[in-house]
């Protein structure tokens, strides 16, 4: 995988996501929006309140290959 620094919408998503609970990204297949949310997450987990934590996904296989691709 060749990562690319993020572009200025792709720093504005993440900006705004921090103002926020929850984000929902839209958009199209290569918008980076699984690299965003893992920013978000990884910030969150490393700055957020101590407890559990719960990371969802629509199925285990999904949020495994996300995670594995994209970490």
């Amino acid at each position: 995988m060749d990562l690319q620094p993020l572009t200025s919408k792709q720093r504005l998503a993440v900006r705004i996501s921090r103002q926020h609970q929850i984000t929902i990204y839209e958009g199209s297949v290569r918008s980076a929006k699984t690299i965003t949310s893992l920013i978000d997450w990884l910030d969150f987990v490393r700055n957020g309140p101590p407890g559990n934590l719960l990371m969802a996904g629509k199925t285990t296989r999904t949020l495994r290959v996300n995670r594995r691709r994209s970490l």
